[in-house]
């Protein structure tokens, strides 16, 4: 089984054409690169048979294998294939409905950005796993063009360095320096515009360089994760151990492709795991959300229940109050009107007694001049008589007395109509 033929090979089993991958040519013009995996069929008497390897590269950055080519029996080999399609077919079925997940929950919280990321961040695995190491994407369409088979394979790379790194640069935010999100926006963007170029041997030169980036990137997550977990922060942790076990199983994976251990790749499995883990802290903190808004709805219901009993009681006392105020608005019209009759009358009276009081002073000022005449008149008399008494004969005393009589009997009629004046 060949796999990561850089990029165009011819085999050879005992001297005789077996197969080939790509089409290999001494021109450049006749050459056609592919990097599909591929399972060539030979038989041999012996046990021992000599491969010779025709290898021609005018579209990559190296050439030749870049895996150790599998041999065994028909049926082992193809196992082998199959399984490993299998597996990646399962992972795409598994990011896909993640990513299916997440994008229901962004387009039920609009608000939500993590949701959204996340559904970014299984894509680009998706498009990783169709392009990438076994190329799924040959199980679905027979024949892709070289240059395109380069570029999608770089693109999902940068594409899932840079949504799952953004998506941990915004969880840990806090612990990154100001201008890190800027830094891997600008980088990846550029990048992603050198695939532009026509020249695909030039590509996967440049495309070196982003390698020596994910050096730095890796440490600036790696301490930022680190960070968060000394805080004491539950993802922080989580997410830290789980890094943990993803070195060592790339560690496992690079021991193993050297030939140091026989253990198998664990990697792609981890990678899947670690994503499945990310998706069940982010499903957690939805679920606490969730619970969160449940208790508090149910103290909402509460407080609402208290409220509205509250402005029922209100309600009943403000009808109260309303009653109470109709009634002494009432009462304070009924006295009203009372204290304007009592007023009204009060001013009639006082008018009556204004006019009382004139006709007593016009009745007194007659009294007083019907009074003033008759006794000024005996007073005369009286002092006429006191003065020259001797003067006067018996017949003039007879006529000053009988005057003096008359006056008073007219006096004292006039008093007694005073008295009966009085009685009526």
């Amino acid at each position: 089984m060949v796999r990561e033929n850089n990029t165009a090979s011819r085999y050879y089993v005992n001297g005789n054409l077996v197969g080939e991958v790509g089409h290999p040519d001494t021109s450049k013009s006749l050459n056609r690169a592919c990097w599909k995996p591929s399972i060539i069929e030979f038989s041999s008497p012996t046990d021992t048979v000599n491969i010779l390897i025709h290898v021609s590269n005018y579209e990559f950055r190296n050439g030749g294998l870049g895996r150790p080519i599998k041999i065994g029996s028909i049926g082992t080999i193809q196992s082998i294939f199959d399984r490993t399609t299998r597996r990646d077919i399962m992972f795409l079925g598994i990011y896909l409905a993640l990513a299916l997940y997440h994008l229901a929950i962004s387009i039920l919280r609009r608000h939500d950005r993590t949701a959204m990321l996340l559904t970014t961040v299984y894509l680009s695995w998706i498009l990783r796993t169709l392009f990438s190491t076994n190329f799924v994407i040959f199980e679905f369409i027979e024949y892709i063009p070289w240059s395109f088979q380069i570029r999608m394979e770089y693109l999902s790379l940068y594409l899932v360095i840079y949504t799952t790194s953004l998506y941990f640069m915004r969880q840990f935010d806090a612990y990154l320096f100001r201008f890190a999100q800027k830094i891997l926006t600008t980088i990846t963007i550029f990048f992603m515009l050198v695939l532009l170029i026509p020249d695909t041997h030039l590509i996967s030169h440049l495309t070196t360089f982003y390698i020596y980036w994910l050096i730095p990137l890796s440490i600036v997550l790696f301490s930022a994760v680190a960070r968060a977990a000394l805080a004491g922060e539950k993802e922080g942790q989580i997410i830290f151990l789980g890094a943990l076990v993803l070195a060592i199983a790339v560690l496992n994976d690079t021991l193993f492709t050297l030939g140091v251990i026989s253990s198998g790749f664990i990697a792609p499995y981890m990678i899947v795991l670690f994503l499945v883990g990310q998706a069940f802290l982010v499903a957690r903190q939805y679920a606490n959300a969730f619970s969160s808004l449940a208790v508090r709805e149910v103290e909402l219901k509460q407080e609402i229940g208290l409220r509205i009993t509250a402005e029922q009681d209100l309600l009943k006392h403000q009808l109260k109050l309303e009653e109470t105020v109709s009634l002494r608005t009432s009462e304070l019209h009924t006295v009203n009107e009372q204290l304007v009759v009592e007023i009204d009358h009060k001013q009639r009276k006082e008018l009556e007694l204004e006019k009382l009081n004139q006709t007593k002073d016009r009745f007194f000022s007659i009294i007083a001049h019907d009074l003033r005449g008759p006794i000024g008149t005996q007073m005369q008399y009286l002092e006429l008589i006191n003065q020259e008494f001797s003067e006067f004969s018996l017949e003039d005393l007879r006529e000053t007395f009988f005057n003096l009589e008359k006056t008073s009997k007219k006096v004292y009629a006039l008093l007694e109509n005073l008295l009966t004046w009085s009685r009526l």
